[in-house]
């Protein structure tokens, strides 16, 4: 079963995207290639945080 990331705070640009990109970053370099990401306790997301979960998705996608 793939790693769960569950999100419970807004998912916006001042630093939660930033995490997240990190995370997977994290994830990647330890071979996952695959992410479970649970958006829902997100009440609020940016365009920053949509850029950071499809920026996320496109990477794991780049290596399956």
């Amino acid at each position: 079963m793939p790693p769960k990331l569950e999100v419970s705070v807004f998912l916006v640009r001042v630093l939660p995207d930033e995490l997240l990109k990190k995370l997977v970053d994290q994830l990647i370099a330890r071979g996952t290639l695959r992410v479970v990401l649970d958006l829902g306790k997100v009440s609020y997301m940016d365009s920053s945080g949509v850029d950071a979960v499809v920026r996320s998705y496109n990477k794991l996608a780049e290596r399956s």
